[in-house]
């Protein structure tokens, strides 16, 4: 059985979305306010939570953010008529997906079966991109027989970037995450730690597998 949250202050487009997803096994569960979408994403367990973005109380990106600081792993999709490319790498820092309203039924539809069609996912003790091993326990990145040591907060970048493959994340999610509340890094922080680990890298394995995103973070994937 998977639940599906609906977060939209239209409430006849909510109840359309609800008609068009539910089915047998499949349950939606509607909220047309921020608050009420937060709360009923952490008190709940949903697979795929839809989140418009201007909504009283909360937006949906607001939303998205504090539920990834949270641990959550529930897949994200925001419908949105926030159409900038700003607004769109902006959204897809903490989401699995971006539409613009208006929209194609079949093409949301589509979209929502993939996603539910995903296997669990399971916290890995090792990520593989590119034939570049990064493994959590001994804290070393690996590349067949050459091996790689990186400072401790260098390590803590690639690694989250490599639990978040695929995604874009955004500079200040890193230093949400990875620093804490009592330091205070110097503006630039991030990019510098990244080009060091992109230099050693390079130099160890011949090759970088994190890209930046100009103007909104860094993805980490095969192709960078």
């Amino acid at each position: 059985m998977h639940k599906i949250l609906i977060a939209d202050d239209d409430i006849n487009l909510a109840v359309t979305l609800r008609e068009l997803l539910q089915s047998p096994g499949t349950i939606c569960t509607l909220a047309y306010k921020g608050k009420t979408a937060y709360k009923l994403a952490r008190s709940e367990h949903f697979d795929l939570i839809m989140l418009d973005i201007i909504m009283p109380g909360l937006k949906g990106t607001q939303i998205a953010e504090q539920l990834r600081e949270d641990g959550s792993e529930a897949a994200i999709i925001f419908l949105t008529n926030m159409n900038t490319v700003a607004d769109i790498c902006h959204g897809l820092t903490n989401a699995d997906g971006y539409i613009c309203k208006p929209f194609s039924s079949l093409e949301l539809k589509a979209r929502v079966d993939a996603i539910l069609k995903r296997p669990p996912e399971t916290r890995p003790k090792a990520v593989e991109v590119a034939n570049i091993k990064i493994d959590f326990g001994t804290m070393k990145v690996f590349s067949g027989k050459k091996s790689l040591q990186l400072r401790k907060k260098e390590f803590e970048i690639i690694a989250f970037l490599a639990q978040n493959q695929g995604r874009l994340v955004s500079r200040d999610r890193i230093l949400n995450n990875l620093w804490s509340s009592l330091q205070e890094p110097y503006p630039g922080t991030v990019d510098v730690h990244v080009s060091n680990i992109r230099r050693k890298l390079q130099r160890a394995f011949g090759r970088s597998i994190i890209q930046t995103i100009h103007g909104c973070g860094y993805t980490i994937s095969a192709a960078s």
